[in-house]
């Protein structure tokens, strides 16, 4: 589709799951936002608050940053990024 992403690394801490990932295709504010995480009872939307290193908008740079999950309330080991952008999806199994 209209965005690149390459999932570099996943890193569980306490209650937040990071994804940090190389995405560039178009310039989207909110393209951060179409970003879910599939777990085996919840879909989760991304911590929105800013934080350092943390994505906030898709630029058509290619740029490294995360995207952080809370996780604290889920259950299971399944988890499964997903990106729906139109009536197109890609998904990536998270280990």
């Amino acid at each position: 589709g209209d965005v690149e992403v390459t999932v570099l690394a996943v890193e569980a801490t306490g209650p937040t799951l990071r994804v940090e990932v190389e995405v560039a295709g178009i310039d989207d504010v909110d393209g951060v936002a179409s970003f879910r995480l599939v777990t085996g009872d919840q879909r989760l939307d991304p911590i929105a608050a800013p934080a350092a290193d943390r994505c906030d908008r898709i630029t058509v740079a290619a740029q490294q940053c995360a995207i952080d999950f809370d996780v604290s309330a889920t259950n299971g080991t399944s988890r499964v990024l997903v990106l729906r952008r139109g009536d197109e999806q890609a998904t990536w199994r998270l280990g």
